[in-house]
């Protein structure tokens, strides 16, 4: 939770995805994955699950025997709203 705080705290500073990247791999906080990536930093940014909403059918496996999974469109996601504390 904090390093996602500071996510939003560098954003809100003016730093571009690049340099907010390059700030936590600098900072040893270890990433979500591999490593911090710009694409990283865009997809906390813009998650709705920090904004204090739960949002849910976003995809569905295509059959149980497959991995492959099919993503809706936003107008058939359930989305509601302050369902928890934002960031």
């Amino acid at each position: 939770m904090a390093t996602v705080k500071e996510i939003y705290n560098l954003y809100l500073k003016g730093f571009g995805l690049w340099k907010i990247s390059e700030i936590l791999s600098s900072g040893k906080i270890p990433p979500p994955k591999s490593s911090w990536s710009p694409q990283t930093i865009k997809r906390i940014l813009t998650s709705k699950v920090y904004l204090g909403t739960t949002v849910q059918g976003t995809t569905m496996k295509q059959s149980y025997k497959s991995k492959k999974t099919i993503r809706f469109s936003e107008e058939k996601w359930t989305v509601t709203e302050n369902t928890h504390e934002a960031i």
